[in-house]
């Protein structure tokens, strides 16, 4: 059975989307170690480091905000590794 004009585009999007993915995911694994790895800057930044830099408390960030973030980042980046292969396929439908 063919696929409908919807069901192609669905994939189609998706692959998109893993493409983005795979592109991000380089930085997703940077950041990471910057974070958690060797520079642990979860453990050097403190919430007086955030407050020197007026732009990031006028936006709402707190040490608590950017753990959090990190955190999310990490996960996603767990994510993709554990799905690299299936991502990888996706991406590169032609």
């Amino acid at each position: 059975m063919a696929l409908t004009a919807a069901e192609s585009n669905f994939i189609s999007k998706s692959s998109a989307a893993a493409k983005d993915l795979l592109n991000l995911y380089g930085s997703l694994v940077q950041l990471d170690q910057l974070w958690a790895g060797a520079a642990d800057f979860h453990t050097t930044i403190t919430q007086g480091d955030i407050d020197s830099i007026p732009s990031f408390t006028q936006s709402g960030l707190t040490a608590t905000v950017l753990g959090d973030g990190e955190f999310a980042l990490g996960g996603i980046k767990t994510a993709i590794t554990n799905a690299l292969q299936s991502l990888t396929v996706l991406a590169n439908l032609p």
